[in-house]
């Protein structure tokens, strides 16, 4: 009983205890963190925030998380969130599954993520939301501190972050040399900053009304002249040097303008000469130089220098030009070196210097030393007393001389027969940059060649060959070349394709356009083209049967070509010349001697030659069959048929009747027929000679 008695109490105090402790169940995220990139007034930024959820946040519960920005931010959507995509945002690394909603009014200015489907993050743990620069939230337009508001779907309480800052576009990276770091001696500077996100400038070479400036502020302590000429003075731009337009001083100030447009977030490096005559502060210490430009008018400070209090001696170099005024630190005006040796000791100076390997000479203050054409490097160093400066290495390199560029191909002024045509030349250059065509860079071999195809246009095409050295010295080269995509057209008019013909010699006639520019062939042969575009030409033919006649006209200035073709029949005809005597059996036929049967005769009723039939029809080629029945004579030649019965006047030639002076009759058992109505009905030429009483006979018979 007792047992139970004292378990009782343990349980009744338990319980007491228990009913006075709290049970912390937060309604408010914890550590809140954000960090803006860039943090520049205007600019789209990035947003990494992060926080320490009290409660359990699933994305399959649909919950989520807001953000509340100030009422000077811009965020670019409207309820819905338009304007935004999944992928502008991250949560704990994952895009959330459905676009982001938000707002942009002038009261309330939030985003509204919902955790992305299946992600579930416990209580406790770390939530880490980044917005990225693609969504376009912009810092505002004024500089200051800021805060954000942030809660969930499971903690209604809204917590803020620390403030963070939004400032003005400023320089960056600002760092300092001097040429000399000792008391009270005349300085070189060299400053190199980074222009900000904001810090454009505009040159007075561009569009800008009013150009804008880089100042270079130096530490009290400095001497510094009241007027500094811009040729002591070097503004250099991803390795372009170049002057300022303008350089003023104000106090300790030296502002120029600048000459050439400068981008945002460019390395630029400011230079003033020793002979600028700035001088370094009289006591020793750590100094700090500032820049800014007009566009970010916030100085920014450089890298401390020490300046030193000690015995010194020292070698000035001025060079002339102060700086460099081709490209890459070349000098393309003959550069002049005058050394001046300084000393605080008291002690005499005495300066030496060499050329290269050349031996150490000793030069006289403010002498000038000319440097030659090269790259070349100038060693020097001064004495006083029993102090021996370290030797100094100052390399100059000074390039006046253009390069000389030779084009091979293609010749000025020529006609292209492609639409590509290769560029061939070379260049002389010792300290050759690049050799571009049409801007684009070729690749020069180790004699100094270079070529490159180049795609033209129709018509006119100006090819730019340039060649530009190191320090800038170029020499160029235009090319025209015209690209003529003419096709040239040639017509044959005559002879008609298939037309027959008997005589070899053929007259060729046709039309060609283009007149100009063109060369035109027949069948292999060179034929002018008159001016009106016409040509004639004649040619043989040397075999009966089929002949092409073929035309080519090339258009010189393209190559193109055209054709034109007809083909002809040749059906040549071959004369035949008979000669025979009246009362004689002798016959010529082409010369040729033969003997008749029966010798020709006058008929003296009619006064009409007759000739054997067969003798003189065989002659002409053709054939002759005797009807005995009814004493007719068939004679066929080609296309003509001839009928003839002995004792009737009457023929027939190709079924037309055809009345005989002389019929014709039997002499000898040889059939005799009229001569010149045998030879005419043939086509055949008959003449005849009195005084010898000789025919000939000329007959003409197709092949």
């Amino acid at each position: 009983m007792k047992k139970l008695n004292k378990i009782l109490s343990f349980l009744l105090i338990a319980l007491f205890a228990f009913s006075f402790v709290k049970i912390n169940v937060s309604d408010a995220v914890t550590a809140i963190s954000v960090k803006v990139n860039p943090n520049i007034v205007t600019l789209a930024a990035q947003y990494d925030i992060s926080f320490v959820t009290g409660k359990e946040l699933r994305g399959s519960y649909d919950d989520w998380v807001r953000i509340d920005f100030p009422n000077d931010f811009f965020l670019p959507c409207n309820c819905g969130g338009t304007g935004w995509s999944r992928g502008d945002f991250l949560i704990n690394g994952v895009s959330p599954s459905d676009t982001p909603e938000g707002s942009n009014t002038s009261n309330q200015k939030y985003v509204k993520i919902y955790l992305p489907s299946g992600m579930t993050i416990g209580a406790g743990k770390t939530v880490r939301i980044r917005i990225k620069s693609t969504a376009k939230v912009r810092n505002p337009n004024t500089p200051g501190q800021y805060k954000l508001g942030i809660y969930t779907s499971q903690e209604a309480t809204e917590s803020y972050s620390k403030p963070f800052p939004i400032v003005f576009s400023h320089v960056k990276n600002v760092m300092a040399s001097l040429t000399s770091d000792v008391i009270d001696t005349t300085t070189g500077v060299a400053v190199s900053f980074k222009t900000g996100e904001l810090g454009d400038l505009g040159g007075t070479t561009g569009s800008n009304t009013i150009p804008d400036s880089i100042s270079v502020v130096f530490p009290d302590g400095f001497y510094v002249p009241d007027f500094i000429g811009s040729n002591y003075v070097n503004i250099r731009v991803n390795g372009v040097n170049s002057a300022p337009a303008k350089t003023t001083v104000s106090g300790n100030t030296v502002t120029c303008t600048v000459k050439n447009d400068i981008k945002a977030n460019t390395s630029v490096t400011v230079e003033i000469s020793e002979s600028a005559g700035i001088k370094t502060p009289d006591k020793p210490g750590m100094y700090k130089l500032q820049v800014h430009t007009s566009k970010e008018k916030t100085n920014e400070p450089s890298n401390a220098i020490e300046i030193k209090d000690k015995p010194y001696v020292r070698t000035k170099l001025i060079l002339t030009p102060a700086f460099p005024d081709g490209k890459n630190d070349f000098y393309i005006t003959q550069p002049i070196a005058i050394l001046i040796g300084e000393t605080n000791t008291g002690d005499p100076v005495s300066t030496f210097y060499r050329i290269d390997n050349g031996n150490y000479q000793s030069s006289v203050s403010g002498a000038q030393i000319v440097i030659p054409y090269g790259i070349h490097k100038l060693y020097y160093y001064s004495e006083a007393g029993n102090i021996t400066e370290k030797e100094k290495i100052k390399t100059i390199k000074f390039d006046n001389v253009s390069p000389i560029l030779t084009i091979n191909a293609p010749e000025n002024n020529s006609y292209a027969k492609s639409s590509k045509c290769t560029v061939k030349g070379s260049v002389k250059e010792d300290y050759l940059d690049y050799v571009s065509v049409n801007g684009n860079k070729v690749q020069v071999d180790n004699s100094g060649n270079f070529s490159l195809d180049v795609n033209l246009v129709p018509g006119k095409n100006t090819i730019k060959i340039v060649a530009e050295d190191l320090a800038g010295n170029k020499d160029e080269k235009d090319i025209n070349i015209t690209y003529d995509t003419t096709v040239p057209e040639v017509t044959i008019t005559s002879p008609k394709n298939w037309q027959e013909f008997n005589d070899p010699n053929i007259t060729v006639t046709g039309t060609v356009k283009p007149v100009d520019n063109v060369s035109l062939t027949i069948n292999g042969e060179n034929v002018d083209v008159r001016a009106d575009g016409t040509f004639v030409y004649n040619l043989t033919v040397d075999k009966p049967g089929l002949f092409s006649i073929k035309a080519v006209v090339m258009y010189t200035l393209s190559g193109k070509t055209s054709e034109s073709d007809v083909v002809i029949v040749y059906k040549p005809i071959k004369k035949i010349t008979i000669l025979l005597k009246i009362d004689s059996k002798t016959i010529f036929i082409d010369g040729k001697q033969s003997e008749m049967d029966v010798a020709p005769f006058i008929e003296p009723s009619t006064g009409r030659t007759l000739v054997p039939i067969r003798f003189i029809s065989e002659a002409f080629g053709a054939e002759v069959k005797w009807e005995p029945q009814f004493k007719v004579v068939d004679i066929r030649s080609g296309k003509t048929v001839i009928k003839l019965q002995i004792g009737n006047k009457i023929a027939l030639v190709n079924g037309e009747q055809v009345e005989l002076d002389q019929p014709p009759l039997i002499k000898d058992n040889r059939t005799m027929v009229p001569l010149r109505f045998i030879s005419e009905a043939f086509g055949a030429e008959v003449k005849w000679f009195p005084e010898t009483r000789e025919i000939k006979i000329i007959y003409e018979k197709k092949e």
